[in-house]
């Protein structure tokens, strides 16, 4: 009698605290339950919802249209007369040397911007190269169209304009926009025009390979030579190509400083590794390697031509040449980057209001609601 008391103890037990903790879970579930759900963004005595303000302080100084970003304060790249435009395995910035007259702030022609560019020579290959100078085109990135708005049905509808890389802008702002270039640039062939707006900026100790194309001038029926050198450029080193161009039959070495256009073909691209170039991108032919170069990089780089015999179809030819073309046109300089980056990072917002204004003209910033097409179509 006793062990059956104590066995219906323990089953009374068990089943008190089976009840306690069935009931435990219940209160718990219910809980939960009440729980659920997306917790309120706004707060909850708010009947009205207004939209978060955004206001960008934009950049429009000078340097917004330089197309370099060295490692160095303002991301210039100095040529140390003479010399070159690295001390060892270190880059040349804004203050190294002291002195200001040889600095470079471009990589392409200056368009009216001024005459400190850099020449497109293989030796100076590394300006434009991404891994070197984060402003140039990488070839491993897709750059996508500046952004107006949005279309749910088309979103190619968002675009602000498509880029034919036969005929790129060489400034893609509105028409209105103050300052605007109204140059063009076909990327798919060897640049031959001359003149101010195509020239680059040669300084004493450059090294001209054979083979560069030069441009000279002619005064009153007479050639002269923009570009002092050493040996002269005469008919002894080069040949007569047409015009106001001369070809090099041998190296030389500039000893002035002057301005001068040379032929190259714009949609070139150089690497650090190769093999950092993805299989996908389709490029056959094998690059050009450039070592130790006069005044250049130390090292190894390698040259890159987005022609369409160089990749394995005709497709993979066309999506790079248009993705150069997009980069040249929309992400070049540091204000089209910056254009290209405000726009794309807006395009999927709603319920917000944006608005900015330039740091050098501080005008009141005008808001644009997201959620209205029309207003960030502006």
């Amino acid at each position: 009698t006793g062990a059956m008391a104590s066995r219906k103890t323990k089953w009374w037990a068990g089943g008190g605290l089976a009840v306690v903790l069935g009931s435990g879970y219940f209160i718990y579930s219910l809980i939960a339950a009440q729980g659920q759900g997306n917790l309120s963004q706004t707060p909850l005595n708010i009947q009205k919802p207004v939209p978060p303000a955004f206001v960008m302080a934009l950049d429009d100084s000078g340097s917004m249209v330089w197309e370099t970003l060295n490692n160095t304060r303002d991301g210039v790249y100095h040529w140390r007369d003479g010399t070159g435009f690295y001390n060892g395995s270190t880059p040349y910035g804004y203050d190294l040397p002291s002195g200001s007259g040889l600095r470079y702030y471009y990589l392409t022609p200056p368009y009216g911007r001024g005459s400190d560019a850099i020449p497109p020579l293989d030796a100076f290959g590394f300006a434009r190269s991404a891994d070197v100078n984060g402003a140039y085109f990488d070839p491993r990135e897709n750059y996508p169209a500046w952004k107006t708005g949005s279309s749910s049905t088309n979103p190619a509808e968002a675009d602000y304009m498509q880029i034919d890389p036969e005929n790129a802008p060489v400034d893609p702002r509105p028409g209105t926009a103050t300052g605007k270039s109204t140059l063009f640039q076909k990327l798919t062939a060897v640049e031959t025009r001359t003149g101010s707006n195509w020239r680059f900026r040669f300084r004493n100790g450059m090294v001209l390979p054979v083979g560069t194309v030069i441009e000279t001038a002619f005064n009153r029926g007479a050639e002269t030579l923009l570009c002092t050198t050493n040996p002269t450029l005469d008919s002894r080193n080069t040949s007569t190509l047409s015009g106001s161009w001369r070809t090099l039959t041998r190296q030389v070495t500039v000893s002035g400083d002057c301005s001068a256009a040379m032929q190259y073909f714009p949609a070139t691209f150089y690497l650090v590794n190769k093999a950092s170039l993805p299989a996908s991108y389709g490029y056959t032919a094998t690059p050009v390697e450039v070592t130790n170069p006069a005044g250049g990089r130390p090292g190894t780089i390698y040259k890159y031509e987005i022609k369409p015999d160089n990749f394995a179809t005709t497709a993979q030819y066309n999506d790079a040449i248009k993705n150069f073309a997009r980069w040249f046109s929309f992400y070049r300089t540091r204000r089209e980057a910056l254009i290209g980056a405000a726009t794309n990072a807006l395009l999927g917002t709603s319920n917000l209001r944006v608005g900015w204004f330039r740091i050098n003209d501080r005008a009141e910033a005008k808001m644009y609601s997201m959620t209205d097409e029309d207003q960030k179509k502006a």
